[in-house]
């Protein structure tokens, strides 16, 4: 039982500290946030195209400030009046995305 207990301490911490990495965006996206509810993201490095809802796009501009994705649930639960356990979860999720599809990166 303490033997459990310590191994998911240890993968909580592991990954916060995930969480707690810097992302950097790819300087080639454009982002378009002028359309009614939704935002562009154009990757000209591989000519895709994805689309953001509002959510996705102030998570786009969140990381344009060098937040974390730890500080981006954060500031979402905060400001959105989002209760939700799992926005940590989604928003790490929404993240690796971006980095799976070449739209940002890990800084290193």
């Amino acid at each position: 039982m303490i033997l459990m207990k310590m191994a998911s301490k240890m993968l909580w911490e592991c990954e916060k500290t995930e969480k707690m990495k810097e992302v950097t965006l790819n300087p080639s996206v454009v982002f378009r946030d002028d359309l009614d509810d939704i935002a562009i993201l154009y990757n000209p490095d591989n000519g895709k195209a994805f689309s953001l809802n509002q959510t996705g796009a102030i998570v786009w501009k969140l990381l344009s400030n060098k937040n974390s994705t730890y500080d981006i649930a954060a500031n979402i639960k905060e400001n959105h009046n989002d209760t939700q356990n799992k926005i940590e979860i989604e928003t790490g999720e929404f993240i690796d995305s971006l980095i799976e599809n070449g739209l940002a990166g890990y800084v290193v």
